[in-house]
């Protein structure tokens, strides 16, 4: 520990002050919600050295009873400073308590404790494992505020003293523009794949090293990856509950050293280490000595007609298929049935558009039949699944995912022209058309006065039409333009395809 005091000697004197102020204001509890990672390094250590026993937020909704630490209420802490003659020295020995915030991908986040110590051990052993020194420069696309960011961007960096970029780099646009060469970047498998994809892809070629956490990166992104960078791709193991537990490297997954593993009597892996007293996770797997073999998490395991179905494998199985780009399983909200949502690869948008949404999950459930059965009765087709930026998928979004409709994204081109594309994934044709999908008549109305009214038109309802004509059929993948012009108290519309789709006119 006296090491890592040393590193926070630039600092130390701010530390105090902030654990003064909080001491004069005789404040028990606090919640910390900051972007600038220089600001939270103070009040986090500050708040522990005041005895405060901080608990760190996913975002800036403070909780009754604490004492909240945002932006604002930094800079007044701060501005108390200049008052303050007495205040004490950083003698932080480890033992200090702090509180993160789960995900909340199962339910309800909950509240986490760690010590001091325990993050200190934690990354003294990565910056070991990972052969790593104080001339690093670190960047990161996930906040400080969780375990992953806590724990790569914020404590590794300060135990080797090393450099970190406090940024929160989470788009590719952001990451491209920052000093990229030998440096290591700490991101998750959402991030990763809009990065491979983009068309400044290569800016990430000269990258010493990426490290991912959050969720399982898929081996397909990997390879991916590894054709555009050399970097030395470490995938994270582990969980806000017991910190790291492995990595997989390239060559599979394996435990740190000091990390012991057993498996439980529901095939549930006990974890014990430094940093992690004894706990039994939800992840089912076997241990081949220093090899950890997942089988996806229990409560993923669902049990029909006494066959139980791992939603992992069924997932991989799925992702697997020359129709899917991605996918997601869980539970119909109202049926005991398995619901997946699906994003349609290009192949599965061209057999979309020639034969419909009913080719699609005959193909889906004849492929899954041998393996699986007809295990998923629901299919729903979405344009993305909807990951956190921690690559996790929350109840709440899964179930929003199914329950809402996708529409165009129009984009104003001229100054009374709007384009969009049309997406397999957009609503009219979920249910509608199931071996021929086009857009429906009442939904071209709709992109009319969509449009309209970003043009300023307040069209309340579309009751006072003189007149509309329907030509040719829209289908997914169709490029659209949405056109207008006004004469006295007449809106005339256009949306046009390859041809002329459908004209009107609006009474205004």
């Amino acid at each position: 520990m006296r090491k890592f005091i040393q590193n926070l000697s630039e600092i130390s004197e701010q530390i105090c002050k902030f654990a003064a102020v909080l001491k004069n204001k005789n404040i028990k509890r606090t919640q910390i919600f900051l972007s600038d990672m220089s600001e939270f390094k103070i009040a986090f250590f500050g708040a522990m050295l005041a005895g405060t026993k901080p608990e760190l937020l996913r975002d800036n909704h403070f909780e009754d009873g604490f004492f909240g630490i945002d932006d604002e209420k930094f800079a007044e802490i701060c501005a108390e400073f200049k008052n303050l003659s007495k205040f004490g020295e950083l003698n932080l020995n480890g033992s200090e308590i702090f509180y993160l915030k789960t995900s909340g991908s199962t339910g309800k986040p909950k509240n986490i404790q760690k010590s001091l110590l325990d993050m200190v051990l934690e990354a003294k052993h990565l910056a070991k494992a990972l052969n790593l020194s104080s001339q690093e420069q670190f960047l990161a696309s996930v906040t400080h505020q969780n375990m992953f960011g806590l724990t790569f961007k914020f404590f590794l960096p300060l135990v080797l003293d090393a450099k970190s970029d406090g940024g929160e780099y989470n788009y590719p646009e952001i990451i491209f523009d920052q000093a990229l060469n030998g440096s290591i970047l700490i991101s998750s498998p959402t991030i990763l794949n809009a990065l491979y994809q983009h068309k400044n892809a290569k800016k990430i070629a000269n990258l010493k090293m990426i490290i991912s956490a959050g969720a399982r990166l898929p081996q397909n992104l990997r390879s991916e990856l590894n054709k555009i960078t050399n970097a030395k791709i470490v995938d994270i193991y582990g969980s806000s509950e017991t910190g790291v537990v492995g990595a997989n490297l390239g060559v599979g997954l394996k435990k740190f050293e000091p990390v012991n593993l057993e498996v439980g009597k529901k095939g549930e892996l006990i974890i014990t280490s430094p940093w992690c007293k004894r706990f039994e996770s939800s992840d089912s797997g076997e241990i081949r000595g220093d090899d950890i073999i997942l089988h996806g998490r229990l409560d993923r395991i669902v049990k029909f007609s006494e066959n139980r179905v791992n939603l992992d494998a069924v997932e991989e199985k799925l992702n697997q298929n020359e129709f899917i780009k991605d996918c997601k399983l869980g539970l119909h909200p109202k049926f005991e049935r398995i619901l997946a949502l699906i994003v349609l690869s290009e192949s599965g948008e061209e057999e979309f558009r020639k034969n419909g949404k009913k080719s699609i999950v005959e193909n889906l459930k004849k492929y899954l039949k041998y393996d699986f059965g007809s295990v998923v009765r629901y299919f729903k087709i979405v344009s993305k699944v909807p990951y956190s930026a921690q690559s996790k998928v929350k109840k709440d979004d899964f179930l929003k995912a199914y329950e809402s409709y996708e529409m165009p994204e129009f984009t104003q081109i001229s100054q009374n022209e709007f384009r969009a594309k049309i997406k397999p994934s957009d609503f009219y044709f979920d249910g509608h058309f199931a071996s021929f999908p086009v857009v429906p008549g009442f939904m071209q109305l709709k992109f009319a006065k969509i449009c309209a009214e970003k043009l300023g038109y307040d069209l309340q309802n579309l009751s006072h039409i003189p007149s509309i004509k329907f030509m040719h059929f829209i289908r997914p993948n169709d490029e659209i333009i949405v056109s207008f012009e006004k004469k006295e108290k007449t809106l005339s519309f256009k949306i046009k395809s390859q041809k002329e789709c459908c004209n009107g006119k609006i009474s205004l």
